[in-house]
């Protein structure tokens, strides 16, 4: 039945779907049966459903989904946005009661990040739903730059299509959303063979090493040492790593293992996850996918996957 004006039995009701299309909600069914009329309505920012059945209560109640997540600190929230950042322009976040995560591909198909963050994690959590919200990353990491050492920064979202940004107790930022279009990455199915874990300031020093030479690295593991090395126009580079537990470097080997990666994906990321991480794990097969693991206090994890390069 189509619903007009007339058909509408409660002025009171008209009155509050006036209000509710107003605040960014539409009606998107109407069903009358006898003496009962069913309103079925949509939030155009959160899409949730609520059927009211009942024209004896004069208000008509629609919940809104609630999200707000508070951290300690700035450096968790850099890291998350810093590593997301180098490999997309536009991110969306699921936000759930258990936490929010994320997963996204760059546009070669070369490099994959999964992140989630548990609500543990955060100084306070709420969210009563599942959520989806999409941001310009780019633009989100210049507001979190803004952010002091001791700063707390507390995320909101508003009923008219904005994030908000508190940090600290003086300094506010409100940045609309959008709709991405990028779906969510499938995560690849891997086992490794070869382990390797160490300081984030010494893979950082590696690279570094290796990229005079060449945009690629090529790690190579054998029982208790690897070597990361790299071979280009001007020259070649290579570095042995032994295991070295006082200075938290472990190594592992199922069987001896050789892959080769682009460091133009692999150097941003450490840089950008490095700071905030106590140590970094990198697993892999022979010429399989590498995962870069980042363990950051209270996180979940950050996993950054990324394809090898293959010889043409």
């Amino acid at each position: 039945m189509r619903w007009s004006r007339g058909a509408v039995p409660n002025k009171r009701v008209w009155y509050g779907v006036v209000l509710l299309r107003a605040a960014g909600m539409y009606c998107s069914g109407v069903l009358v049966q006898k003496d009962v009329v069913s309103f079925k309505f949509v939030c155009e920012k959160n899409p949730t459903y609520r059927t009211h059945q009942d024209l004896k209560i004069e208000y008509l109640i629609v919940d809104l989904l609630t999200f707000e997540a508070k951290t300690n600190g700035p450096n968790d929230l850099k890291a998350v946005v810093g590593a997301i950042a180098t490999l997309v322009e536009e991110a969306t976040f699921e936000a759930t009661t258990e936490g929010i995560s994320f997963k996204g591909m760059d546009p070669s198909h070369i490099a994959l990040i999964d992140v989630y963050w548990p609500n543990a994690a955060f100084a306070s959590y709420i969210c009563d739903s599942e959520i989806k919200f999409g941001v310009r990353i780019d633009e989100l990491a210049k507001l979190i730059r803004r952010a002091s050492k001791s700063d707390d920064v507390k995320i909101t979202l508003t009923d008219d299509n904005f994030l908000q940004l508190y940090m600290g107790t003086s300094k506010r930022y409100k940045m609309r959303l959008v709709e991405s279009l990028a779906t969510e990455a499938p995560l690849p199915k891997l086992t490794f063979d070869a382990k390797i874990t160490m300081p984030p300031a010494t893979l950082d020093k590696i690279l570094g090493d290796v990229s005079v030479v060449t945009d690629y690295v090529t790690i190579q593991i054998d029982n208790n040492n690897a070597t990361f090395s790299g071979k280009g126009d001007s020259g070649e580079a290579s570095i042995d790593v032994p295991q070295d537990t006082e200075n938290s470097v472990t190594i592992s080997a199922e069987q001896q293992s050789e892959g080769t990666y682009s460091l133009e994906y692999l150097t941003p990321v450490v840089k950008a996850v490095g700071g905030a991480s106590s140590t970094i794990t990198c697993e892999f097969s022979n010429k399989k996918p590498l995962r870069v693991g980042f363990d950051i206090s209270n996180m979940g994890h950050i996993h950054f996957y990324m394809a090898p390069r293959t010889e043409s």
